[in-house]
């Protein structure tokens, strides 16, 4: 038995056909549509800050790097993360997608020069490459 808002989701309506080729197909059309795992590579930025405002600035500086430097790669946010506070410290994310890994690592290296010249103060950086989960 299947329980579901979505009764019409392509992933229920194959898995009650127990269609298992034809939701892969389908699924990966959507993921080379939106540049999502595997047909193309993503990485997750999380700025976490016991401050709002310096983690949501943080988070926006770092997006606005990415999207000047040129390389062809698809920034998405900044937002506040799913879960936007944990022990008082605030989380912000944006995503970065690029069909070469290379120009992922392009970005992130630029970043991690950005925030040793600008100095770290109590905010902090996390990048998760290719993630599982949406933050």
């Amino acid at each position: 038995m299947i329980q579901t808002y979505q009764p019409d989701h392509h992933s229920i309506i194959h898995a009650a056909a127990q269609d298992y080729e034809g939701f892969f197909e389908e699924e990966m059309a959507y993921r080379d549509l939106l540049g999502y795992p595997p047909s193309a590579h993503m990485v997750a930025v999380l700025v976490l800050s016991p401050k709002e405002v310096e983690a949501k600035t943080l988070a926006e500086d770092l997006a606005t790097l990415v999207k000047k430097a040129g390389r062809p790669v698809t920034v998405v946010g900044p937002a506040g993360a799913g879960i936007g506070r944990i022990n008082d410290v605030y989380r912000y994310v944006f995503y970065i997608k690029a069909k070469v890994y290379d120009d992922l690592i392009d970005a992130k290296d630029r970043l991690e020069i950005y925030l040793d010249r600008k100095g770290r103060g109590s905010e902090s950086v996390q990048f998760d490459f290719d993630p599982l989960n949406a933050y």
